[in-house]
This record gives structure tokens, C-alpha cells and sequence, in this order.
């Protein structure tokens, strides 16, 4: 049985708000051993690369999470799955605060990692499913704003000399508690079901690159384009609402372009502090020029309706393909460019991206949708921090080569999907 849809009481704002101060919590474990590597290191007597194991564990763990927990949304609902995640996500935090050996951090951190699953992919699909029109791109946005900020706010709250992981954990469990406890005040209303024949949906911002976020729901035809939210009657069953997905040429092109966008942004933020870490003030510079552009994103939410998703992801890939290439020509000032453009880039193309594969997908599938996009994104940010270690004995230019080939064919696959949908 599909979950039912609802409507967001008392207010869509304190929803959107929610999700952002829980999303931003959240992702913040992904990178909080990053800034942290010597001190794990030195505590249980381990390798800096055995310290980036503690990233991959937990980020495999949550794309694996992510394919199990996208669907059960889509099943049970979304604000079950949160609220149960979030009690599950605070108690393994908890307990990760106080492992005292090798094996119990590895293990702790994927167990981390698996049940944060339950939570950012299926806020994004919350947003979809229950947000008015006009305010589903800035929720999006502002909810990609804090996916991307956390890395680099990690930075500058555990790169201190006094900073340690227990520190970090015994910040972040209690978060996760209260944020739990503010779940129920989104009391969700039942939609009344569509009469037989109905055939009302919402229109896309992809129907016009000038079209209005704001434009009143439209009627259509029985058949529903694929430029349209949601399905046309609501009573598709899920196998074929998931084999359709298969076939959008648009989801594809998203799902593979996910695993170029965190891998770039992680690449960068892994690799800097090893080939410029003899400059500390160079150093800040670089996280600084990294953080001023992220605001970015919360535009993008403004920018989206009016040029469309599939603009603005173009847009970004291209121009954090273009830092990349930049970033090949070790000089202190391009690096410290190269950090901006790169940061510029990415807040475009994440809202972009979840945008466009969200107006692609239907009620019934979009938790398995976002669910593999997110899959796909942090496996790509998982396999990034190895990547850049292993680089990190080798190539500099190669450090900087591979995230641009890889944005630069993300932007080509997107401008290919685009076509394909249009030409239909």
C-alpha cells in the first residue's frame, strides 16, 4: 500500500526550517573525522589512511541505507521513517562518543551511517510530497544548502587543536533527540483521494524556462507528460511505477551525474589540506573560499523556477568542471579561485539535480528515486577520500584532472538527457 499524502500543518516555513537544521546535523557526520584524521590516528594507534576508512564505512553504509529506507517511505511514510531514524541516529551517536578501540569505531561509524539513511534522502521526498508549489524549490535548496556547508563548517568547528571526536559526538546526539521531539508538532492531514477520472497534477518548472513557481495547478490530459509532478490518477502500482523510472531518460542521466558531484566537492576537501599544508593561512583561505559561495544554493530555489532544474545543473557541472581545470596550475591565488568557482559549481548542481529527478518522478516512486540519487551521490563522496590519499603520493595534476573530467561528462550527460525529454 502506497503512503498516504498530506498537508503540512500549522506551517510549511517551520517544516522547511526543520529540515535544514536536521539535514545540516546529519551530513555533518560524513565529515566530522576529516579535520579529526591525526587525533583519531594517534588515539587508537592507526594509519591516516586507516582513519579515511572511518569516511568510506560510513559512507557505503549510507548508500546501502539509503536503497533500503527510500522504498519503506514510499510504503509506510515519510515522517514514520524520519522519526524512527532519528532516535536510532542519536543512539548510535551515543555510543560512538565512547569507543575506545579500532574495530568499535569502524563498526560504530557504519552503523552510523546506515541509519542516517533514513533521514536526509526522505526529507527531500517530504518536501515534494507535501510542500505548495511556490515554496518546493527553496525547501529543496535549502535543504541542499545544508548538505554542502556542512563539510566545510566542519572544518572550522573540528579543525581546532582542541577539537576531538568525543567532543563532536557528545554535541551532535542530543541535536538528533530534539530534533525527534519536534516531529510530531508536523501534524500531517490526509489528502482527500482524486475522484475516478481525475486527473489534476502540478506543473513542472521544467514546462517553461520563464514559468512561475507560483501558477496554480493546472489541468492535463490522462496521459501524463513527463514534464509534470506527480501521477495522473495516484493508483499506479508500484512495480510500474518503478519500472517507469527506468525508462525517463532524465533520471538516468541524474542518478549517473550524482556520482561526479559530492566525489568532486569531497575530492577537493580531502586533498587540500595534504598538498597545502605547509601554509596555514593559505589553508583558511582556501575553506573560506569554499564556504562564501555555498548561499549559492538557498538562490538556486529562486533561480530554478525560472530557468528550469536542468539549466542550472548544466550551469553548475560546467562551472565546477571549469575550477577543476583551473585547479591543475599550482599557484597559491588559483588554488584559492579554484576552491570558489569549484564551491559555486556544486551549490548549483546539487539543488538542481535532486530538483530535476524530484519533477520526474511521482508520489509513488519518488523515495526510491531520491533514494538512488542519494545512493549514488555518497557512494561517489565515499570512494572520493581513498581516492585523494592515494593521490596524493603521485599527482597533483591528476588530483585536479579527475573530478574535472568527471563534472564535465556529468554536464554533457545532462544536457543529452534534457534533449531526449524534449524531443519527446
Amino acid at each position: 500500500m502506497l503512503a498516504p499524502r498530506y498537508q503540512i500543518s500549522p506551517t510549511p516555513n517551520l517544516l522547511i526550517l526543520w529540515a535544514f537544521l536536521t539535514a545540516l546535523a546529519v551530513v555533518v557526520l560524513f565529515y566530522i573525522t576529516i579535520p579529526l584524521t591525526p587525533q583519531i590516528a594517534e588515539e587508537y594507534g592507526i594509519s591516516l589512511r586507516q582513519v579515511g576508512l572511518g569516511v568510506t564505512s560510513f559512507g557505503l553504509a549510507y548508500a546501502c541505507g539509503l536503497l533500503v529506507f527510500g522504498p519503506l517511505s514510499d510504503k509506510y511514510g515519510r515522517v514514520t521513517i524520519i522519526f524512527i531514524g532519528l532516535w536510532l541516529l542519536s543512539a548510535a551517536t551515543f555510543f560512538m562518543a565512547r569507543a575506545d578501540s579500532y574495530s568499535a569505531f569502524l563498526s560504530l561509524r557504519a552503523l552510523q551511517g546506515f541509519v542516517a539513511a533514513m533521514i536526509p534522502a526522505v526529507i527531500l521526498a517530504l518536501h515534494s510530497d507535501h510542500l505548495p508549489p511556490q515554496l518546493r524549490t527553496r525547501g529543496i535548496a535549502l535543504t541542499s544548502f545544508a548538505f554542502l556547508s556542512s563539510a566545510p563548517l566542519v572544518q572550522l568547528w573540528m579543525g581546532t587543536p582542541t577539537a576531538n571526536l568525543s567532543q563532536g559526538m557528545n554535541t551532535l546526539w542530543p541535536l538528533f533527540i530534539i530534533s525527534a521531539l519536534v516531529v510530531p508538532w508536523f501534524r500531517l492531514k490526509k489528502r482527500q483521494p482524486l475522484a475516478a477520472g481525475s486527473t489534476t497534477s502540478e506543473t513542472s518548472p521544467l514546462a517553461s524556462s520563464s514559468a512561475s513557481s507560483e501558477r496554480p495547478l493546472a489541468k492535463t490530459s490522462a496521459a501524463p507528460s513527463a514534464l509534470t509532478i506527480g501521477p495522473s490518477t495516484g493508483t499506479a502500482p508500484p512495480h510500474s511505477a518503478n519500472h517507469r523510472l527506468l525508462r525517463n531518460p532524465i533520471i538516468i542521466c541524474c542518478w549517473l551525474s550524482a556520482a561526479t558531484v559530492l566525489f568532486s566537492y569531497t575530492m577537493f576537501q580531502t586533498g587540500f589540506p595534504i598538498f597545502w599544508r605547509a601554509s596555514s593561512s593559505l589553508m583558511a583561505s582556501i575553506k573560506l573560499a569554499a564556504l562564501l559561495p555555498l548561499p549559492l544554493t538557498i538562490a538556486a530555489g529562486f533561480i530554478i523556477p525560472l530557468k528550469g532544474p536542468a539549466k542550472v545543473s548544466i550551469c553548475g557541472l560546467s562551472l565546477g568542471a571549469l575550477a577543476c581545470v583551473l585547479g591543475m596550475w599550482q599557484h597559491p591565488i588559483v588554488i584559492v579561485l579554484c576552491s570558489a568557482l569549484l564551491s559555486a559549481g556544486i551549490s548549483l548542481a546539487v539543488p538542481g539535480l535532486i530538483a530535476l529527478t524530484s519533477y520526474h518522478s511521482q508520489p509513488e516512486n519518488r523515495g526510491l528515486a531520491l533514494a538512488v540519487y542519494s545512493f549514488i551521490l555518497f557512494l561517489g563522496a565515499s570512494l572520493a577520500t581513498p581516492l585523494a590519499q592515494w593521490l596524493s603520493d603521485h599527482s597533483y595534476a591528476l588530483w585536479m584532472l579527475v573530478p574535472a573530467c568527471a563534472l564535465g561528462s556529468a554536464a554533457v550527460l545532462i544536457t543529452f538527457g534534457a534533449k531526449r525529454v524534449a524531443s519527446h
